[in-house]
């Protein structure tokens, strides 16, 4: 789209050996974009003003959404309950008095069954505190953003970051260029 510096010659070559022609619309349109200072950086600093936007949405949901589960989840009762529930049996099971887990244990959590029946440890706890905790709800519901989040392919979003810096850098870099041809201006802030 913009014009070279061979391509900017040849056309005012033209427009000198031949002053009585005018120059047809896509040269005068050339030409008239020779004459911006520094246009490809302002072309770049515009479409990076332009894409701003979406790039900080893109950013910027997913890390609200596993903020926003992690305070859920630290507030939760019913969480709560689970995880002590889940303490105690695995204390009662293990003949232990363990006071925590690695959080890893969760993920086996639906692999270990009762031997008579067959039902995982999830199912016999999840009757264990509908029958003791009435006063729990339905915990996938209040747990919306960490659904979101765990959907979020969090090495996408660290590039998607290190994109948006990189891209903010250079668009400090552009202003400066644009600052020593059109001297001092003030920069709008958002």
């Amino acid at each position: 789209m913009l014009p070279t510096a061979e391509e900017k010659q040849k056309i005012q070559e033209a427009a000198i050996a031949n002053p009585e022609v005018p120059l047809g619309s896509a040269e005068q349109f050339l030409m008239m974009l020779s004459t911006i200072s520094e246009l490809p950086a302002r072309l770049k600093l515009w479409l990076f003003k332009l894409d701003y936007e979406i790039m900080e949405k893109e950013v910027a949901e997913p890390l609200m959404d596993l903020k926003q589960g992690i305070a859920a989840l630290q507030k939760n009762h019913t969480f709560k309950v689970l995880l002590s529930l889940l303490l105690s049996v695995g204390n009662f099971l293990n003949n232990t008095e363990a006071r925590g887990f690695q959080i890893e244990y969760l993920s086996k959590v639906p692999e270990v069954k009762d031997t008579v029946h067959k039902h995982s440890l999830l199912h016999h706890l999840c009757h264990m505190v509908l029958d003791k905790y009435p006063d729990t709800t339905d915990l996938y519901s209040e747990i919306g953003s960490i659904t979101r989040a765990s959907k979020v392919d969090f090495e996408e979003l660290a590039s998607n970051i290190e994109k948006m810096q990189v891209e903010c850098k250079a668009s400090w870099d552009y202003l400066k260029v644009i600052a020593k041809h059109d001297g001092p201006t003030n920069i709008k802030l958002k």
